[in-house]
């Protein structure tokens, strides 16, 4: 008798689990960028639920979402794409990183993401907004995130940072970027964390000229926050 009811009790808690996973419901939104403007036409997508949307002028939305783990995901072009994963939330406010080239500039205005007038004010005046690398792992996500052309390999148990198409297999040594933190060399980062970081550049040629044969394969320059 009582395995029985154990049985009846363990089919029920079944349903009742599958039952909970299909229920949806609304996830209301808001997507901005510097931490300030909003980003229209983010295109929005629920992966369980299959629901998708996109923001309005304001980059407010509104997308029906599963109860447990859906993931959303937002994707413009010229910005870092993001995924959050529900956990019942109702609503979110979404900050995407521009990705600041020539490219990306083009495609946000093409898109109508933002006003090129906009735009062009937040590139001038709030460039150190933009760069909020908190969502990222490791210091070394964010220079692959600023210059997409780097390699990270371990070089006698130390993370390296490569530049060149050579990299660590090449037959010449040495040929990983000069690292500089504030103005210091140094030979390893890995303890910098990402929210540590306000600013990351990727110095090749005659412009790591200034470093002279030290910065012949490159030079990656990192500013760090005050605070």
């Amino acid at each position: 008798m009582k395995f029985k009811l154990g049985i009846i009790v363990f089919l029920i808690t079944c349903v009742y689990t599958n039952i909970q996973a299909q229920q949806t419901y609304t996830l209301k939104g808001k997507v901005i960028a510097f931490k300030k403007y909003p980003v229209n036409n983010v295109k929005v997508l629920a992966s369980k639920s299959k629901d998708k949307t996109q923001t309005d002028s304001l980059g407010n939305f509104t997308i029906e979402v599963k109860s447990k783990k859906d993931v959303v995901k937002f994707k413009a072009d010229g910005f870092v794409g993001q995924s959050i994963r529900i956990k019942g939330e109702k609503d979110t406010t979404i900050n995407l990183i521009y990705i600041d080239n020539e490219s990306s500039y083009y495609n946000v205005i093409k898109d109508e993401l933002m006003s090129e007038e906009r735009l062009d004010y937040c590139i001038e005046n709030l460039i150190d907004e933009n760069n909020n690398f908190d969502r990222m792992a490791s210091i070394f996500q964010v220079i692959q995130f600023v210059y997409p052309s780097s390699k990270v390999e371990n070089v006698n148990g130390m993370n390296q940072i490569f530049l060149t198409s050579r990299g660590p297999n090449s037959l010449s040594s040495g040929m990983e970027a000069l690292l500089v933190v504030d103005g210091i060399i140094t030979e390893d980062i890995t303890g910098i964390s990402p929210a540590q970081v306000k600013s990351v550049e990727v110095l090749l040629g005659n412009d790591a000229a200034e470093f002279g044969s030290r910065g012949a394969n490159g030079a990656v320059i990192i500013h760090l926050k005050n605070n």
